[in-house]
């Protein structure tokens, strides 16, 4: 005696994906509108309430910050601004004047520039040399 075959209903995967799908998004859907309910009840009962005088506040606070103090001192400083000068003693050299006032003997140059001179050598006793 033989066995008897036993035939299976094929099943339609497809539809148990999109079943399980909707099942899923549905309870998604509804935890999110459960979670935005309680979160705008929060925010109505705690936040608006006090946010009103933290409006107020911050509005003060934002018109001390639009009017700045002057400070006239610095805008005077700025423009009576003058150039450093320096005469020029017996043994000096445009780069013993850099590293006196740059602190670096090889900004020469910019002396050299800021006076107009042709040959760095050719500073004399007594001249006046302007200090950028």
């Amino acid at each position: 005696m033989g066995r008897k075959k036993v035939y299976y209903k094929k099943e339609d995967y497809q539809k148990l994906i999109v079943n399980l799908l909707r099942e899923k998004y549905v309870s998604l859907i509804i935890g999110l509108f459960v979670s935005y309910f309680f979160a705008s009840l929060i925010y109505q009962n705690f936040f608006l309430k006090n946010f009103k005088n933290l409006k107020v506040a911050l509005t003060k606070n934002i018109n001390l910050l639009k009017k700045p103090t002057p400070t006239p001192y610095l805008s005077k400083a700025k423009k009576e601004k003058k150039p450093k000068t320096y005469v020029v003693k017996e043994g000096d050299s445009l780069s013993s004047i850099a590293e006196k006032f740059y602190g670096d003997l090889y900004k020469w140059p910019k002396l050299m520039e800021a006076n107009r001179l042709s040959n760095p050598n050719m500073i004399e006793v007594g001249m006046v040399l302007v200090i950028p």
